[in-house]
């Protein structure tokens, strides 16, 4: 499809049509007669697999194969350690009938351990699997880096390759098992993101067997998962893996998105589980971390969280760090902080869609527990600059990019200042719904803001920037229904019931595509439109939706505003006017007049 094809509000009427006309691909004759729960082979780099096709919501038929290993388990010495590539299993079949087991982690909400350590499993999704090659879209999950998996049940693909894409979800390790770093070989740092890597070499090395053309794969996430795909269009080492990202409610410049303690947290889960001797001792660190079960380095970390209030506010105590250790035998992935990265970038940026989910704020605030911390929220709203992110004061790289003398910092006169021109600007003498506003700036409206400030200029016409306001309040906003929030506005993940078919939590209603007079159907029918028109042409080709100008400020940088009653509409400043405060405030402390 070209820009001058069907627009997306006429999408409605194409799938109802493409229903009826009853062909798993619309745009090409089936492979062969359809046939329920029967197994497909498809023979991949590494050996045979059986994948089955099958019937899912909506009556939508495609090929399934689930539990592929794209790595070896990262078990024993492989701990800690970068991922190596599977093993082959050539002279037998293997079922790919099956999910692999998640990751090792906390689930959310019922902070319950689940998962297993070998878990480095893809799923791959299509309506075809014949000669035509088809857009690939590989989603990267959210979570904070800490939970999340790519199951069926949060990752359904009905919706999106009902539109003629492949799609590839996957599962990476999190928490301690995926972003411990220590700075040497033995424990190098980023295994998680290194993971998506691989993952990622496997899509380029094998979807053609599933129908799909490796060289028009586009990444996508959320939260986390927008974060990580933000980091892969900056390092050097997922170059060539992707023609395309798409970040939903989350990027590196984000106060959860990296960190340059892990050294202290990492000698800190090292006590938890008794090591008190260690100190900073990396070897014996290591010793101890390779002998606790992952059951125990689970506890250890939630006993950290429960001993640190910035953790217990949201951040992770692991996630992406430096690698800033001497050339060895484990490759790097982040060799910069982000900000250094986007200010003097190491690649070409790539078409990119980038956005929000209406206020960010009121999930923050529910998967926080603020809402029952009554004089926890009081005391940060008489003084918010306690909630200042740690990348306020420039991170090494960063302070040589801009030829900052020494590591700028805001003083007490400048701080108390910041404090009450927030204090101004989001009314915080007042109810909490300032405060749940000024909680979802800082947490992503703040740092897309500033994304777009410090990259427009690298996004010319071949590697447009789009952006947008998620804004539907319907049947199928994910977070709200997860987390209970009970606000009249989309608030974080929303976005996410509207993409993928979802089962989990029990609770959440069925979707559809095919329900005309439904304002939620309308807008899963032309968000994923949208989606994977941009995964086809690098355009999501909706009318009056343009790309941001590299010309213009990102307080005027246009964006689509994103509802069935909004959509077509332009807004200008993804953010708001209160963006303006918070360029003033980061310009206090990346100046040498400091």
């Amino acid at each position: 499809m070209t820009a001058s094809g069907t627009s997306v509000t006429a999408c409605l009427l194409l799938l109802l049509a493409a229903a009826s006309a009853n062909s798993p691909c619309p745009t090409c004759d089936p492979l062969a007669p359809r046939e329920a729960k029967h197994l497909w082979q498809v023979e991949s780099k590494n050996g045979l697999l059986n994948g089955e096709l099958v019937k899912g919501a909506d009556s939508i038929e495609y090929y399934s194969f689930k539990g592929i290993p794209y790595a070896k388990a990262p078990l024993g010495e492989l701990r800690f350690r970068n991922p190596q590539p599977a093993e082959p299993w050539h002279g037998s079949v293997r079922p790919a009938l099956a999910e692999g087991s998640k990751c090792v982690q906390i689930a959310v909400p019922s902070m319950q351990p689940e998962g297993a350590e070998d878990c480095l499993f893809l799923n791959v999704y299509s309506r075809w699997l014949g000669p035509a090659k088809l857009p690939v879209m590989v989603y990267i999950h959210g979570g904070g880096f800490v939970y999340g998996s790519g199951t069926l049940a949060e990752n359904g693909p009905e919706f999106l390759i009902y539109h003629d894409v492949v799609l590839v979800t996957l599962n990476y390790r999190l928490g301690a098992f995926g972003f411990l770093n220590l700075d040497n070989d033995d424990i190098p740092g980023n295994m998680g993101l290194k993971d998506q890597v691989l993952a990622l070499k496997w899509v380029q090395e094998n979807i053609a067997a599933f129908g799909g053309d490796p060289s028009k794969v586009t990444i996508f996430g959320n939260s986390a998962g927008a974060v990580s795909v933000h980091y892969h269009t900056l390092s050097r080492a997922s170059q060539g893996l992707f023609r395309a990202a798409i970040m939903q409610s989350g990027n590196a410049l984000a106060n959860f998105g990296y960190q340059e303690t892990h050294l202290d947290m990492a000698k800190r889960l090292s006590e938890q589980l008794g090591e008190k001797a260690a100190g900073s001792d990396k070897a014996k660190i290591a010793e101890t971390l390779r002998r606790a079960s992952s059951k125990e380095i689970l506890n250890a970390n939630l006993a950290m969280i429960q001993a640190d209030p910035q953790l217990q506010l949201g951040l992770p105590a692991f996630c992406p760090s430096p690698e800033r250790r001497a050339a060895g035998a484990q490759s790097k992935f982040l060799t910069r902080d982000p900000e250094s990265l986007v200010r003097v970038p190491e690649v070409a940026a790539v078409p990119t869609i980038a956005g929000l989910s209406g206020n960010e704020g009121h999930f923050a605030f529910a998967f926080g527990g603020l809402a029952g911390k009554p004089e926890v929220v009081a005391a940060l709203k008489q003084n918010p600059a306690l909630l200042l992110p740690t990348n306020l004061t420039p991170f090494p790289d960063t302070v040589k990019v801009l030829g900052l003398n020494g590591k700028p910092a805001l003083s007490a006169e400048q701080a108390a200042r910041v404090g009450q021109d927030l204090k101004d600007e989001y009314k915080l003498d007042g109810d909490n719904a300032g405060f749940i506003q000024f909680y979802g700036d800082l947490f992503t409206a703040m740092p897309t803001h500033r994304l777009v400030n410090l990259s427009l200029a690298h996004h010319g016409p071949e590697a447009p920037l789009f952006l947008y306001h998620f804004l539907e309040d319907g049947d199928y906003n994910w977070g709200k229904v997860s987390f209970g929030v009970s606000s009249k506005e989309a608030t974080h993940t929303d976005e996410l019931g509207y993409l993928m078919r979802i089962t989990s939590p029990a609770t959440f209603p069925t979707q559809t595509l095919f329900d005309q007079n439904a304002a939620s159907s309308r807008t899963l029918c032309s968000l994923t439109k949208l989606w994977t028109n941009f995964a086809k042409v690098s355009n999501p080709l909706l009318e009056g939706w343009e790309p941001a100008d590299a010309r213009a400020a990102a307080l005027a940088a246009p964006y689509a505003k994103l509802s069935a009653d909004t959509l077509g509409r332009l807004g200008e400043g993804l953010g708001g006017k209160a963006m303006a405060l918070w360029d003033r405030v980061f310009a206090l402390t990346r100046t040498n007049s400091n």
